[in-house]
């Protein structure tokens, strides 16, 4: 895709979204006069001239409106190749920005070979509105041609019904889904068997027919999936492009869409162009050099000032606030287990996230990071990956995108990452300077940097992140930034004895599903607005956001910390926070996201950006309005500090009034190490900011910028020593008037005067990203105040939970040093279920029932849970672990009261779905993730594990149900609750004294056991001690609407079956009665026969 400036002017509603490219047109039913009529006659009156322009040709001209002179806008009649161009509303003004001639045009002139004299019929698609009539054009240049050709194919705003803004709708609206019905719109018809997208008619892209740049198909070993085959005569017909402005959103969108998006600039001017010809010793060139300045894919963005429709917006917001990781795997197996080296980077704020582990052979730690960190993008060692993580990889992630890397070549191993990095534009060649993360993977006492053998395969990892990064140009950006963090082991967790300090409870992707605690991909809307995530989520801060979601999916187990957080949301809900709470949150509604800032100023201020990369030598036709975006995103991140430092002075207000809680003072307390009033005023200083932000340029004050300074300091010398020279002579000569003559010392002074100014321009233009490398230089300062309002913000977001939630609340206490873990909720609420409560057609309101739930301590550690279908046994268990993970944030709970030991895994086995893409059936499955529970678990665990065995028979069941509930009952003896509608349990069951029976009550009318769909049963949805009768299935489907014939026929197959059972247990009592009477053998063998 080449995305660059263009000069055609269209209307703004034809403009919104560059996928009508991408829409199925007709393959032609009607007639080439009825679809092209309109367009045929504006083609006679279209006419192209060329005249004489040697001279205008060089200069740059606006155009105001028809009536001015452009120099190629008149001449004689000649056939030209046609221009597809699509353009953008930015350009929808009639009296501005129209260019008769752009001479650093960012322009690939993009043309077929068919003339206009042999055009093919053109169709204009018909709407709900009928045929859409072509716009007149007003810009020289632009011919109808090229705008009716673009209209052939593009679906206008109104059929799209899209906004400009809205880019995550675009999945939806493009091909007119209705969200809620998932259909197509009645104005919409449905795609035909004779409707093909463009692309499918391009021989090369059959799939028969797709090779690599080299020739090679995709089932060789060599294929390079990066490179395609084009053929150079479509090359030389077809550059399809969009202007400069538009480039953010239709970029975005692309990307959105799950296309790489390639933008090519124009990085040589047609002066230079000659210059380069008349010292060149080959051919003459007659293009001007073009040169890839950015690859974006969905894990690549940046969010760079290009990015985005709004011209003089700074900061780009397009809504998207959570990360969005590329993950790089490799893996090595080792008999049936298999070793990961795995590295996560969020390039939107430069951060990394790697390590190296040993998983099971259910890839459990593999699955829970994948949950943690959900990317959308993945690169993998090509033909290096086992069955078994590709089985993950399609089923966990199957709508992401995959790459494979070549081996060595561009999945470099550990030694060449390590000598990469060790490039001056990287890390350096210094390793004891690398950061601390890095560090630790390599040898102690090497002289060079050597990867340590536990660190092999997340060094691999990393070096193809930094090949992919390379490839879209951002390598150096990122690892700049020196942002890397190391995974923690998972086995360390498990090894939790009563050391709580700094530890995280572990939340695999199972149980993050089955909890719903974060909003998934699946685009289910309500399922995402009843996430705990979006429950407790009242936030205006971005990063705050983000850091939200991790502290839902990492909760801490630190009791100290925990301890904390809760002092700080008790005391933001008091009256004494009041006035503070309001203040805080009109400070923090005003701040952007820094996060993101913070990556784009230090890309901005880097020196290699200005010097080395294309980027820098890209002749960018709307360089003014960029250069104004730049200021405006420092002067944003500036305000959105100095807001920061407001709101730490609104807390020191109460702090000198004796208020406030020790949390608050750690977070927003004046810190002499970290002064960030100092640093503000620094750049509140150091130039003019409303010049700045008007002009483009940061013209520095003077003793704030030392190289600028020292250059208009030579200007001045130089200029005294000119005008020293002039006096002189003035005395020398003392001659009336004047007369003009020269000398060589004269000319000597006079191009020093010229060399000085020159340099004095050069710093001048370099000033602007010295001041960015210098508020970059001060990064630690400002990551230091950006995480701690990010975690004041969590913690208002809590607080404000708890006062709109509209239950009573309390405060858990945790117990850190209990001789045995137990769990005590009374009159719990689930926190999301509770707050969020659809409401039934035939009630205007309904209520939750609240419940106890008595696990470990002085009670049996194992709750065997039975009771009606539809009788609440899922919800209540969900309810308890939701709760214990909203405590483990360190919020107030919906509860009477709430105490417990801290847990360290949360394990649920829930629901009943197989995994096609792995070949995993709906049993496998269940006994997979109970065999993760089984293995792992420790005493202090929360185990979940609902109706286990009803994927194969009953009988298999009950047997497998029993063996596992026994295990974790007496072996492990963690808290836990097991639902089951196998009665037998039970029984088993009530001898054990590590397990207690308790079921969910109901009441039942009418009961009937010769007609069960007389019975209506009112589920009280009330925790009650004991084993409920029966599971009342018949009642669960008539209230499906099951007819009323099969629930009886089923009832009495259940009667028939029921006796049958019942007569083998009786015979089998018999025999063994008679066994123990003495009877014969002859006796038990015809008894044993009739059975």
């Amino acid at each position: 895709m080449i995305c660059e400036n263009s000069t055609c002017k269209m209307s703004t509603k034809k403009q919104s979204s560059l996928f009508s490219f991408f829409t199925p047109k007709s393959g032609g039913t009607q007639s080439a006069s009825e679809k092209s009529y309109s367009v045929k006659e504006s083609l006679k009156k279209e006419v192209i001239v060329n005249e004489d322009i040697e001279e205008d040709s060089r200069r740059l001209k606006r155009v105001n409106n028809e009536d001015d002179y452009s120099p190629i806008a008149r001449g004689k009649v000649t056939v030209k190749r046609r221009r597809v161009i699509v353009s953008s509303d930015e350009e929808d003004n009639v009296d501005e920005n129209l260019l008769a001639v752009r001479t650093p045009p960012s322009t690939l002139q993009i043309t077929t070979s068919t003339p206009i004299s042999v055009a093919p019929n053109i169709s204009t698609p018909k709407t709900a509105r009928g045929y859409r009539p072509l716009k007149e054009c007003s810009t020289p240049m632009s011919t109808m041609q090229a705008e009716s050709f673009i209209d052939s194919f593009r679906v206008c705003e109104e059929d799209m019904d899209i906004s400009a803004a809205s880019v995550d709708t675009l999945d939806r609206t493009i091909y007119q889904v209705d969200p809620a019905s998932r259909r197509l719109k009645d104005d919409q018809l449905p795609m035909t068997s004779d409707e093909k997208f463009m692309h499918e008619t391009l021989p090369f892209l059959k799939p028969d027919k797709i090779r690599d740049a080299q020739g090679h198909r995709p089932n060789e070993d060599d294929y390079d999936p990066t490179t395609l085959f084009v053929p150079a005569d479509f090359l030389k017909g077809q550059t399809p492009g969009f202007p400069e402005p538009a480039y953010g959103k239709f970029a975005d969108q692309l990307v959105s869409r799950g296309y790489k998006v390639a933008r090519i600039e124009q990085t040589e001017t047609p002066q230079q162009l000659e210059e380069r010809n008349r010292t060149a010793n080959g051919g003459k060139e007659k293009v001007v050099r073009r040169e890839v300045c950015r690859v974006t894919t969905s894990g690549t963005r940046t969010y760079a000032v290009l990015d985005g429709c709004n011209l003089y917006g700074g900061e780009t917001d397009n809504g998207e606030t959570q990360s969005k990781y590329l993950l790089s795997i490799k893996e090595m197996v080792e008999g049936n287990v298999s070793s990961y080296g795995i590295c996560f980077v969020d390039t939107s704020v430069g951060k990394f996230i790697l390590g190296e582990f040993r998983d099971d052979d259910y890839s459990s730690y593999l699955r829970t990071l994948i949950a943690n960190f959900t990317p959308v993008q993945v690169v993998f060692e090509r033909g290096h990956l086992s069955a078994c993580c590709k089985a993950i990889l399609n089923g966990v992630l199957n709508s992401v995108q995959k790459e494979g890397l070549s081996p060595k070549r561009q999945f470099f191993d550990a030694e060449d990452t390590l000598k990469l990095l060790a490039n001056d534009k990287y890390l350096g060649a210094d390793h004891h300077t690398w950061p601390e993360t890095l560090r630790n993977m390599l040898v102690s006492d090497s002289v060079v940097a050597k990867p340590r053998l536990d660190s092999l395969l997340a060094l691999s990892a990393l070096g193809a992140v930094l090949y992919y990064l390379q490839r879209c140009l951002i390598d150096v950006d990122m690892f700049t930034m020196r942002d890397f963090t190391a995974l923690e082991p998972l086995e360390k967790s498990f090894k939790l004895d009563r050391e709580w300090t700094n530890r995280q409870m572990i939340l695999d992707g199972i149980t993050i599903e089955n909890l719903n605690l974060v909003p998934g991909d699946s685009r289910d809307t309500q399922a995402a607005s009843l996430s705990l995530y979006s429950t407790v989520e009242k936030l205006t801060f971005k990063p705050g956001k983000r850091l939200l979601r991790q502290w839902i999916c990492a909760p801490i187990c630190d009791v100290n910390i925990l301890k904390a957080r809760q002092e700080a949301v008790e005391w933001l809900i008091s009256p004494a926070a009041a006035r503070f709470n309001e203040k805080a949150s009109e400070l923090l509604r005003k701040m952007p996201d820094l996060e993101r800032l913070l990556q784009k100023i230090h890309t901005l201020g880097l020196k290699y950006r200005a010097e080395s990369h294309p980027d820098s030598r890209a002749v960018m036709f709307e360089a003014a309005n960029y250069n104004k975006r730049k200021i405006k995103d420092l002067l944003n991140t500036l305000a959105g500090f100095q807001a920061c430092y407001d709101l730490i002075m609104v807390y020191d207000k109460l702090r000198q009034d004796h208020d406030g809680c020790l949390l608050l003072d750690q977070f927003l307390g004046l810190d002499d190490e970290v002064d960030l009033y100092t640093h503000l005023e620094h750049f509140a200083k150091s130039f003019n900011s409303t010049v700045a932000e008007k002009e483009g340029v940061i013209v520095p004050q003077k003793g704030h910028d030392e190289e600028y300074d020292n250059a208009c300091q030579s200007v001045n010398i130089a200029m005294q020593q000119l005008d020293l020279y002039r006096k002189e002579q003035e005395n020398k000569l003392r001659c009336k008037g004047f007369g003009r003559y020269t000398t060589e010392e004269l000319d000597d002074l006079i191009e020093a005067v010229f060399k000085a100014e020159a340099y004095k321009d050069q710093q001048r233009d370099d000033a602007t990203r010295r001041v960015f490398s210098d508020f970059d230089s001060r990064r630690p300062i400002w990551s230091n105040v950006l995480g701690r309002i990010a975690q004041v913000d969590v913690l208002l977001s809590l607080a404000r939970y708890c006062q709109t939630c509209g239950l009573a609340v309390c405060r858990p206490q945790f117990v850190s040093n209990a001789e045995k873990p137990f769990l005590i909720i009374e009159e719990g609420y689930h926190p999301c279920l509770a707050v969020k409560l659809p409401i039934n057609e035939a009630t205007s309101a309904c209520t939750y029932i609240a419940n106890d739930s008595l696990l470990g301590g002085d009670h049996p550690p194992t709750v065997l849970l039975t009771g009606p279908n539809m009788g609440g046994k899922s919800t209540l268990m969900r309810q308890v672990a939701v709760l214990t993970v909203l405590a483990h944030m360190g919020s107030l709970v919906p509860a009477g009261s709430m105490r417990l030991s801290p847990v360290d895994r949360i394990f649920t086995r829930i629901g009943a779905n197989d995994r096609i893409t792995c070949a995993q059936s709906t049993f496998f499955v269940e006994l997979k993730e109970t065999l993760i529970i089984l293995r792992n678990a420790t005493k202090h665990s929360l185990v979940l594990i609902d109706e286990l065995g009803r994927g194969t028979s009953t009988f298999d069941g009950t047997a497998i149900a029993s063996a596992v509930l026994s295990d974790i009952s007496r072996r492990i003896q963690c808290r836990s609750f097991f639902s089951t509608h196998y009665h037998s349990l039970c029984r088993a069951a009530s001898v054990n004294p590590n397990v207690t029976l308790a079921h969910m009550a109901c009441m039942v009318e009418n009961e009937n056991e010769s007609n069960p769909t007389e019975e209506s049963v009112t589920f009280l949805y009330r925790l009650t001690s004991g084993v409920c009768p029966k599971s009342y299935g018949f009642y669960a489907a008539r209230l499906a609407g099951v007819r009323p014939e099969v629930v009886k026929d089923a009832y009495n197959a259940s009667a028939m079956l029921f006796d049958s059972v019942t007569h083998k247990k009786m015979a089998i009592a018999a025999v063994k009665a008679v066994a123990r009477a003495g009877g014969s053998l002859e006796q038990l063998r015809n008894m044993v026969e009739a059975l």
